[in-house]
């Protein structure tokens, strides 16, 4: 098993009570935008991590060996949480295509905002053994909300 704290990251921001299952093991990584281009504040439910690319910082929200409750189980349209061995990355930023504007859009990131990414990622490949494949394109927001 690996670490369940990721390195450096803020844990100011505790939303373990809303944490689900302790998984064991973690096998994939989810990454997904909050649509804001602030820290949101997760008042019922909680990602693992959120990562502000733009300004290179990570937020713990729980330990990473447990199970994030703004997963859905799809076993069940009650249980907020899943079980699938996911680590859930949420990244300030939008990929909604009427917000490309923002310095916040997916668009709008560089080089260095993507390897800070890829670093995160990296990091769990290392540490967990998360294999390394990408989805072939970020789908845009609103038709992605729950897929």
């Amino acid at each position: 098993m690996g670490k369940t704290t990721y390195p450096g990251a803020d844990l100011s921001q505790d939303r373990s009570k809303f944490s689900g299952i302790t998984m064991p093991g973690v096998d994939k990584v989810l990454l997904h935008t909050t649509e804001s281009a602030g820290w949101p504040s997760y008042p019922a439910f909680a990602p693992q991590l959120t990562v502000d690319i733009l300004k290179r910082k990570v937020r713990q929200h729980m330990l990473l060996n447990r199970s994030a409750s703004t997963l859905s189980d799809p076993s069940s349209t009650a249980v907020r949480e899943n079980r699938d061995n996911v680590v859930q990355i949420e990244i300030v930023g939008y990929c909604d295509d009427k917000k490309t504007a923002s310095k916040y859009h997916i668009d709008n990131w560089g080089y260095d905002e993507y390897a800070f990414l890829a670093q995160i990622v990296r990091w769990f490949h290392l540490e967990w053994g998360v294999p390394l494949v990408a989805a072939p394109k970020w789908p845009a927001y609103p038709s992605s909300y729950g897929n």
